[in-house]
């Protein structure tokens, strides 16, 4: 072998396992790193409070007593004049990070917590809701990108759109598999393939249900447009 190729030959072999360290570095401390949005969507110390605040807050709207629709005829079935109310992602995010478990855990009793997940943070971009947490032993941040909207059945639907491991884009199909097993029902949830709900229909008492009639995601806050209805007799 001629003393060139040698030399070219040698340094590729030196190189090549150097580049690799280099890119599995890159790779391992983009995972590793926390998105940027991150920071910017921390509730801050009094978040316990703004979430039981915010909660609060939609439990009014939701039971809240509003006039029937003018167009109504009299003997027809309550319903309100539509109404819009926008949910701001500092309160999204707070609700979410120390309210969400607690919620999930006293609405269902067999409902367990998915080991290694740590606090939910949310971000409301235009066209998307950007949800977060810390997971696994090394607590990456695992992010997903959702689209929710009620769909031309009046279904509520959540589609996955993006997903990041730390700083990194990840398929979809890897950051929920890195977020653990789960029911093939939720991941087609998740894919937009079934609906989270088959009627967007939110109980208010025992005669009055708020009904979704369109959810928007707007830079900084979820806008939602309902109606108010009477329950159908049964």
């Amino acid at each position: 072998m001629r003393p060139t190729v040698r030399r070219w030959l040698l340094r590729l072999v030196i190189a090549v396992p150097v580049i690799i360290g280099c890119v599995a570095l890159a790779l391992f401390l983009a995972v590793r790193a926390a998105p940027a949005w991150w920071e910017q969507a921390n509730p801050g110390a009094y978040a316990g409070e703004l979430g039981t605040q915010f909660e609060n807050a939609c439990v009014s709207q939701i039971t809240a007593v509003r006039p029937a629709a003018a167009a109504s005829a009299p003997d027809a079935p309550y319903r309100s004049e539509v109404w819009r109310v926008s949910l701001s992602e500092r309160d999204l995010s707070a609700w979410a990070s120390e309210r969400l478990r607690p919620w999930l855990e006293s609405n269902d009793p067999a409902f367990r917590w998915p080991d290694g997940l740590g606090g939910v943070r949310v971000d409301v971009r235009d066209g998307f809701i950007r949800i977060g947490a810390p997971v696994g032993d090394d607590a990456a941040i695992v992010t997903l990108d959702c689209e929710v909207f009620v769909d031309d059945a009046g279904g509520l639907r959540v589609r996955v759109v993006g997903a990041r491991a730390g700083a990194l884009p990840v398929p979809v199909g890897l950051a929920l598999a890195r977020a653990g097993a789960m029911p093939a029902d939720v991941a087609d949830m998740l894919r937009g393939e079934r609906p989270l709900l088959p009627e967007a229909v939110i109980p208010a008492d025992g005669a009055r249900s708020v009904r979704l009639l369109g959810v928007r995601a707007r830079e900084g806050a979820l806008e939602i447009e309902a109606r108010t209805e009477s329950n159908p007799a049964r």
